[in-house]
């Protein structure tokens, strides 16, 4: 059974990792600190071996590993692990990692709760993460913000900007009050990550840790970083984050409005890049400009000025970029 007086509560959420996730639980039991934590793993009722591999790891150690097994799979169903999982652990801080990523640090939660428990104003924490390809397609490389603040303190409008790929999963321990009440918004979102990382960051500042202390596979089968959209998956994907970010914007009483439309108006940016060089142009550019109009982004003058300047700085960038390849 784990112990009540965890002070790090690992979450973990897996489905179909048979060839993974020995590798995510020995990350999380060579962790060495001061203090106990638990590990609690959620197998969505996986089809392979997943679910035997991590029966046994529950059985070995049982102190520690709490398995929460599903016979049926619930995302399936709508229904995301985060639902329920995050009131399941006991911790006073709570460390997060899927099935296909892990740590390779084992003083990494020791660290971050030493950070978090010497910074009362951050609310989260993060670290770089060295970027691992499944299918060796690339050039394994590691991952850091490109500008850190001189306090290692990230605010709510750099986490905005950052987007998703601000900071790999695997690498963030939240204080386990940014998961109490969880607004219903959060759980429709497309992704579970950023959305989190928006919420914390609306209580507190993101520290930073710059040590490389996990690894964030890219390109497994089945991983969202896998997944290439059409046209189509892409404007829906850009449309339900613009959902929550509006949400989010209601949740944080319009705090980081302008900030939020900024993002949006990147996401734009980058959606008509990606309608651009897909089949269809014309059709593709219609339904951009039809969603664009409806997405509620502008309302007075601020706002277009806001849209003529993001978009001809990313033009810039984007020309910048090209040219910087010849």
């Amino acid at each position: 059974m784990k112990s009540k007086k965890s002070l790090v509560s690992i979450v973990c959420v897996t489905y179909n990792h048979e060839n993974f996730i020995r590798k995510a639980i020995d990350g999380f039991l060579m962790q060495k600190t001061i203090f106990p934590f638990e590990i609690i793993i959620y197998d969505d009722a996986s089809t392979d071996k997943t679910t035997e591999i991590v029966k046994s790891y529950e059985e070995q150690h049982s102190d520690l590993v709490v398995a929460n097994i599903q016979a049926e799979n619930q995302y399936s169903k709508g229904i995301k692990p985060m639902t329920y999982m995050y009131q399941k652990a006991c911790g006073k801080y709570i460390a997060i990692c899927d099935g296909d990523d892990y740590w390779i640090d084992p003083y990494k939660i020791q660290k971050q709760v030493d950070f978090l428990e010497s910074n009362p104003d951050c609310s989260w924490c993060f670290h770089p993460a060295k970027i691992e390809y499944f299918d060796a397609k690339r050039a394994n490389y590691e991952e850091r913000p490109k500008k850190i603040p001189k306090n290692s303190k990230f605010t709510a409008k750099d986490v905005i900007l950052g987007g998703g790929g601000f900071f790999a999963t695997a690498s963030a321990m939240f204080r386990s009050y940014v998961m109490n009440d969880l607004p219903d918004w959060f759980f429709r979102a497309p992704v579970g990550d950023f959305p989190l990382a928006l919420i914390a960051s609306s209580k507190g500042n993101a520290g930073y840790i710059d040590d490389v202390m996990c690894v964030y596979r890219k390109n497994v089968p089945g991983s969202w970083s896998l997944k290439r959209p059409d046209w189509k998956k892409k404007l829906y994907f850009i449309e339900e984050t613009e959902k929550y970010l509006w949400k989010f914007n209601v949740y944080s009483f319009s705090r980081f409005e302008k900030i939020l439309k900024v993002k949006i108006i990147k996401n734009r940016y980058n959606l008509l890049l990606f309608a651009i060089f897909r089949p269809n142009l014309l059709n593709n550019l219609f339904e951009w400009i039809k969603s664009f109009k409806n997405s509620g982004i502008l309302y007075n003058l601020r706002d277009y000025l806001i849209l003529i300047y993001v978009f001809a700085n990313m033009s810039l960038m984007y020309a910048a970029r090209k040219i910087s390849r010849y």
